[in-house]
């Protein structure tokens, strides 16, 4: 066998080896992406869930009955689209004291973002 058959042959040796490297190192990449995957739909159910089940904050009944009774009318009480953190005042008649700018329609006021 020549020099040049020889490092052919060690060549294709390493070639294999290298081959059969990559084809495990292969494996393990799908092996944790499909647990990484499972983990991540896991964790989003479960917070799915859990929202669906206890809401993702909840307002003390005394504070939304107070609001409600200060004439604000309340998020939670929409027909459509809920917005359980939201209250909204109407415009004020005209007995009402002159306090609102008079370029708005109506106050907002948010119990994420208290004043």
């Amino acid at each position: 066998m020549s020099a040049r058959q020889a490092r052919l042959g060690s060549a294709r040796k390493e070639l294999s080896a290298r081959q059969a490297a990559l084809a495990r190192a292969q494996a393990t990449v799908k092996k944790n992406a499909r647990a990484l995957a499972k983990k991540k739909e896991s964790r989003d159910a479960f917070t799915l869930r859990k929202y669906a089940r206890e809401g993702f904050l909840h307002l003390p009944k005394d504070l939304v009955t107070a609001m409600k009774g200060a004439g604000f009318k309340w998020g939670g009480d929409w027909k459509v689209h809920k917005d359980f953190m939201h209250f909204d005042m109407p415009w004020p008649t005209t007995r009402s004291p002159a306090i609102i700018r008079p370029w708005s329609r109506h106050i907002s006021v948010c119990a994420r973002h208290p004043q």
